[in-house]
């Protein structure tokens, strides 16, 4: 799904039927689904802003081409981003290295001068193979822990 190898439609299909639930369902799986997406947390947004004053921002994103535009429109913080890239542009997600390896070749970044943020230790695993600074990111308590690696360089 995130690879864009099916569509969410067969997705949803296939999830109600192995849920034994009727397609009734659904509309509730969908809004359920999206839901999840609908409230930035208020310290990721003033950081956002606060770090695109002073740094290229990229986003890598792991999800679906059909929530993409409806989380685009829910965020105003996209717009900090200098560009993004979403697993179903390039057909893998953060759980292997080619996304990385996408990003540094589009828009001829150097791991060792980047930073990359991330809530999903698999995913920093994969970027540091590839020589990524990065910290892993546990909510609001990581806010300063970014703060303090972007000053030391």
């Amino acid at each position: 799904l995130l690879k864009g190898d099916i569509s969410y439609l067969d997705y949803r299909t296939k999830f109600l039927e192995n849920a034994k639930l009727s397609d009734l369902y659904g509309p509730v799986f969908d809004r359920e689904c999206v839901a999840m997406f609908e409230i930035a947390y208020s310290y990721t947004e003033e950081m956002i802003n606060k770090l695109a004053e002073s740094f290229k921002l990229y986003l890598l994103s792991d999800h679906v081409v059909e929530w993409t535009p409806q989380i685009m429109t829910q965020h105003k913080f996209f717009d900090k981003f200098e560009d993004c890239m979403w697993s179903y542009e390039i057909g893998a997600t953060k759980k292997t290295t080619v996304p990385f390896e996408a990003i540094l070749e589009k828009f001829k970044l150097s791991p060792e001068k980047c930073l990359f943020v991330d809530d999903n230790a698999e995913n920093i695993i994969n970027a540091t193979l590839l020589g990524f600074n990065c910290l892993h990111f546990r909510g609001e308590e990581s806010v300063d822990k970014i703060y303090r690696a972007i000053e030391k360089g």
